[in-house]
């Protein structure tokens, strides 16, 4: 038993697992602290009270009196031993554990495991007999822990290492009453990392709010596992759902799936989740409350866990329904805008061989004329009289088709009003005889500043939708009524209105915004009307619309007029010849010879004509003499313009170029366009009449005077 003894100071070693101490002894305190930390059981031998104190102080297990019974010394020792055995088994635990345990009285550390010390940044006993103010300082915690009297309770406390650096720790600690003394025994859990972690999700969470408030896009975040959705408000503003959102799962979600889209959708979303993928995106088109589809581009984000297993999808559901129907009509726009430029080629082209069908159309008539009573001249002359028709109702199409393609131009000119609307009507025409009978009440008006193509735009617009709004099958009993006149203030007013079925009176209000119709499916593009405001804009111009539901609408166009003293009018020619026709000298200036050829015998007749058929050598010609009365020359020619002749003629004679009448097949570029409006050149084009066209020669030939006649016998 003696062996088992440490008898301070000469016992106090290692192997010792019961230290009797005298507290009075020098070194007692270091050889009690010692053993109490290698988990031996300290018993203090006490003479007296003041030894009891000191004993005490020592943190001494036990006391007992000097001298010792022997029976009670052995009592003590066994006791002493079976707590040791008890408390080293605790330290065991304590050590083990993952929390950090201490043990202090009055807020100074006693003891503590090396969980406590590392969570810290101190050695094993580094923290004994230090108050807890050096982890927890005064300006981080409330007073009542520093003077060691909280209640027993838990919550989170700010802490300090011992390097400086603060963290956050969850604390447990009650009160033990021993009777050596009350002791409060404590847990600690270092949570910081946990408490930014939080944090961090509280930030993204805030983050992800804002963003789902602030887009006009739907943004969900669906949980895998139970089917649940969460939607943002724009999803309902959307698609214009209300009531409880959280029916609004997966299942529901796939109801409202196109049903020639569903299956491709649940298909593609399937495999991106089980091949592991982190994106998935899709268009395909969802159902709205009101029964319409809207076309939807839905792109997610797939959240896995660490076994890789798909968890969440956090994604943007976006209606690209009117970017779809936006880039349709771009495409059909541009479609269009190849069809114009087509078209002004075509009518172009078929000018050319058109003037000099109908030219030998008319000098047939004229060869027949004398022989016209014969039976079989008659039946001719009719049949020719049949082509002539026909070909004047090819040149009107022609001459539309070159009103219509002339998009490009934005240039504005003094408009004639009631020949645009003519050329919508015409152009029209199919679609409106199987509906409605069409009213023309034109009254005077003067000419608008406009462009000419985008007004023609306008018109057809209006008129195409005025016979759109009635039924086909009766158009006896259907109008549209166009109208031209000027308003109170001195405005130029189109007005087209129809006996269609009107426009609802929650409707009005949109019928100007891009994309909306109320045409059916396949009728409309919900552009024309905005188009045809913003173009009226544009030409100081503006469109408004009277409406009933049941009784038809009135559409009308108001534009400026073009100030009376821009409007220069080709003056009319001399109506009739003070004398008879003057037999005048005229040059014929035309690339194609088959055209030279056609105008070479119209006018031969009444003038003497001369041709050529290379501009450059024309020009020579025409700077070289000046005795010609006319000379009709072709606008659009290679190598040299009809443009450039003149431009050049106009420098060396202007007599003779203001004698220079241009002809045309009519496809005018930008700059041509502007050069005819700055020079008021005459322009024939093509197809003309040779009626008109001898008349205008015996007009422009007799408005020159005659050059004075050659001496007699010379």
């Amino acid at each position: 038993m003696l062996t088992a003894l440490g008898l301070h100071p000469a016992g106090a070693g290692e192997d010792v697992d019961v230290l009797l101490v005298d507290p009075a002894q020098a070194g007692a305190p270091e050889a009690a602290a010692a053993a109490s930390a290698r988990g031996a059981w300290v018993i203090g031998l006490v003479s007296d009270a003041a030894a009891r104190v000191a004993a005490r102080a020592l943190g001494c297990h036990d006391e007992l009196p000097v001298p010792p019974d022997p029976v009670a010394l052995e009592a003590r020792i066994h006791t002493a031993r079976a707590s040791a055995r008890q408390q080293a088994r605790w330290r065991a635990m304590a050590e083990a554990s993952t929390e950090g345990l201490v043990v202090h009285e009055a807020g100074v550390a006693q003891l503590y495991n090396a969980t406590f010390g590392r969570m810290f940044g101190y050695d094993a006993t580094e923290l004994v007999g230090q108050h807890v103010r050096v982890i927890h300082p005064a300006e981080l915690v409330t007073a009542d822990l520093h003077r060691g009297d909280a209640e027993n309770d838990h919550g989170e406390l700010p802490a300090v290492r011992k390097d400086g650096s603060k963290i956050v720790v969850h604390a447990r600690g009650a009160w033990v009453q021993v009777p050596g003394g009350r002791y409060r025994v404590g847990s600690a859990r270092d949570v910081s990392e946990e408490r930014r972690a939080e944090q961090a999700l509280r930030e993204s969470n805030a983050r992800f709010e804002l963003v789902a408030r602030a887009t006009n896009d739907a943004v969900y975040d669906w949980t895998i596992a139970t089917g649940a959705i969460v939607w943002n408000d724009a999803f309902h503003t959307l698609f214009g759902y209300t009531g409880d959102p959280a029916r609004a799962d997966v299942d529901w979600w796939a109801q409202n799936l196109h049903p020639d889209d569903s299956d491709r959708v649940s298909r593609s979303l399937e495999a991106a989740i089980a091949a592991g993928q982190e994106a998935w995106s899709a268009e395909y088109r969802f159902g709205r409350a009101d029964g319409s589809w809207a076309e939807v581009l839905d792109r997610g984000l797939v959240l896995r866990d660490a076994s890789g297993a798909a968890v969440r999808m956090i994604g943007v559901m976006a209606d690209i329904t009117a970017i779809n129907q936006m880039r349709a009509n771009l495409v059909l726009a541009d479609r269009m805008a190849s069809m114009g430029t087509l078209a002004a080629g075509v009518a172009h082209e078929i000018n050319n061989p058109l003037t000099f069908v109908m030219a030998k159309v008319s000098l047939a008539d004229e060869a027949l004329a004398p022989a016209a009573n014969h039976p079989g001249v008659r039946a001719a002359r009719e049949s020719l009289a049949h082509a002539s028709d026909g070909l004047a109702r090819i040149r009107a199409i022609v001459k539309d088709l070159k009103l219509f393609s002339r998009a490009e131009e934005e240039s504005h000119l003094a408009v004639d009003v009631r020949r645009v609307v003519e050329s919508a009507l015409s152009i029209a025409n199919a679609e409106l005889k199987q509906r409605a009978r069409v009213v023309r009440a034109f009254r005077d008006t003067p000419r608008v500043d406009a462009n000419e193509a985008r007004l023609g735009q306008v018109i057809l617009n209006l008129v195409v939708n005025a016979a759109q709004a009635i039924p086909p099958g009766n158009p006896d009993g259907n109008t549209i009524t166009v109208t031209t006149g000027v308003s109170a203030d001195g405005r130029v007013v189109v007005e087209v209105k129809d006996t269609g079925g009107g426009i609802p009176a929650g409707l009005r209000a949109r019928i100007f915004d891009p994309f909306f119709t109320t045409k059916p499916a396949g009728e409309g593009t919900g552009l024309g009307l905005a188009i045809s405001r913003q173009l009226l804009a544009q030409m100081g111009g503006e469109i408004d619309v009277e409406s009933e539901e049941g009784h038809g609408s009135t559409f009308r166009v108001h534009l400026p007029p073009v100030p009376v003293e821009l409007d220069h009018t080709p003056a009319d020619l001399p109506s009739h010849l003070e004398s008879g026709p003057r037999r005048g000298r005229v040059l014929i200036v035309d690339d194609e010879q088959m055209i030279v050829s056609f105008l070479e015998r119209v006018v031969e007749l009444e003038h003497d004509v001369e041709t050529c058929t290379d501009p450059r050598q024309a020009l020579a010609r025409l700077l070289g003499e000046d005795t010609w009365d006319v000379v009709l020359c072709d606008l659009m020619m290679p190598e040299l313009t009809g443009q450039d002749i003149w431009t050049a003629l106009s420098k060396a004679n202007p007599e003779l170029a203001r004698r220079v009448i241009f002809i045309t097949g009519g496809a005018f570029t930008p700059r041509v366009r502007a050069f005819l409006e700055e020079t008021r050149v005459l322009v024939l084009e093509k197809p003309f009449d040779i009626r008109a066209l001898r008349d205008l020669l015996r007009e422009r030939v007799a408005a020159i005077p005659a050059p004075p006649a050659a001496p007699a016998g010379s």
